[in-house]
């Protein structure tokens, strides 16, 4: 479960910034967030489920949470440079020729766990990595070399400087072994089988997303929720594609659709491929739904960057899912949500504290993240209101009043 990320010189975010799960708790608001249903306690800590994050276009939403998902990933496969091709990315116009920092905070069958890489751009390499287990110090690194760390992780030398320590670990065979368990830590928090936020990812590859949806015992459910999504779907199906031919090349299966299956949606006066038929907005729902649904079934972290094409209750329906005990046979506590958007009705959402709440703001090429409980005076029913006056520091209305009346082109377009 995701504790807290920060990160510093990355991209948009110059000065170090920090998405911190943590909820505080003192005498008078103790009993709102043991009961809240988007709040679980591990150990001492009481953690959000939850986090929905506003700010303008360009403020910087993708790069923080593009940042979570490449730092998981440098440490989950070992084979796939470009997770870290997108780390190596500082603030261009402050810390061009700086190093690059990122920490990462989680609990694991409730260990605490840290994470700490620093990347030197210039050079572009690993410079350090350090890993504690409840404050315990598994493996740290200076550069090529492991300088303090267990019996096992003490006497590995020579790696590579492009690479994570557990990447490399487990592409050595003698290694391999060892590493699993720590790989799993990071496996078990933050991988997914999400696809990306596109409408037509899901049909590219609908045999393995059926199979993993019968296997899982989440199909039923799957199905309910598409139906809830449009009022002209009584129900969906799987069939067998008569256009179905094998191919040894996995790009040309994607390409030309070669799935054994096809999803249809059942209507009342007809079926029909539900690819061809549906909205947009109702296929990205149905691929990212995918996603949440093994996200709330694994107990792991679900990031959404901007939920497109939907409509505001369709969104709540979403959120109200990583709430606690939601459903009976589907209830694994430890599962959050980061997502990303614009739509202030969310503002008004049920069960919701302002810890759940979160904002970036950019000004002269740096972006500050930012909660909204950090304002002292702010009371939850006002969230909505102060946040469209532009009051929060966040731009709900970023150049409102900059528009004019009437736009002019200038007719020599030499000029």
């Amino acid at each position: 479960m995701l504790v807290s990320f920060s990160a510093k010189n990355y991209k948009s975010f110059y000065d170090e910034v920090t998405l911190d799960m943590r909820i505080e708790v003192n005498d008078k608001s103790r009993e709102e967030v043991e009961n809240n249903p988007f709040v679980y306690k591990i150990n001492d800590d009481y953690i959000s489920k939850l986090c929905i994050l506003y700010g303008h276009n360009g403020s910087g939403k993708s790069n923080l949470l593009n940042a979570i998902r490449y730092l998981t990933n440098v440490n989950i496969y070992h084979d796939t440079p470009a997770n870290y091709k997108y780390l190596f990315i500082p603030n261009m116009i402050y810390g061009k020729d700086e190093n690059t920092e990122f920490t990462l905070e989680f609990y694991y069958n409730n260990i605490l766990f840290f994470y700490k890489i620093i990347l030197d751009n210039k050079n572009k390499k690993i410079e350090y990595e350090l890993l504690k287990e409840n404050n315990n110090i598994v493996f740290e690194r200076n550069n090529s070399n492991i300088v303090n760390g267990n019996d096992f992780f003490i006497n590995i030398k020579g790696i590579p400087n492009q690479i994570t320590v557990m990447a490399y670990c487990y592409s050595v065979d003698d290694y391999r072994k060892n590493i699993k368990n720590y790989q799993n830590i990071f496996v078990k928090n933050f991988f997914s089988y999400a696809f990306i936020n596109f409408s037509e990812a899901l049909f590219s590859d609908i045999d393995n997303v059926y199979s993993i949806l019968k296997n899982s015992g989440l199909w039923n459910i799957y199905k309910k929720l598409i139906s809830l999504a449009d009022v002209g779907i009584d129900d969906i199906k799987v069939i067998e594609n008569n256009n179905y031919k094998i191919s040894t090349n996995y790009m040309e299966n994607v390409l030309f659709e070669r799935n054994k299956y096809k999803l249809i949606s059942i209507h009342k006066d007809y079926e029909a491929d539900f690819r061809k038929v549906e909205s947009d907005g109702t296929k990205n729902y149905a691929n990212n739904l995918f996603g949440i649904l093994g996200a709330l079934r694994s107990g792991i972290l679900c990031v959404l960057d901007e939920f497109q094409g939907v409509q505001s209750e369709l969104l709540e329906l979403v959120i109200s899912l990583f709430q606690k005990n939601m459903f009976e046979d589907l209830d694994n506590p430890t599962a959050q949500l980061i997502l990303s958007t614009h739509d202030t009705n969310l503002m008004s959402l049920k069960n919701t504290l302002l810890n759940h709440y979160w904002f970036i703001n950019k000004e002269d090429n740096k972006s500050e993240l930012y909660c909204a409980s950090d304002f002292e005076d702010l009371k939850r029913d006002d969230l909505e209101k102060e946040y469209k006056r532009n009051s929060l520091k966040a731009k709900y209305n970023s150049r409102l009043f900059e528009v004019p009346s009437k736009f002019f082109i200038d007719e020599d377009i030499n000029k």
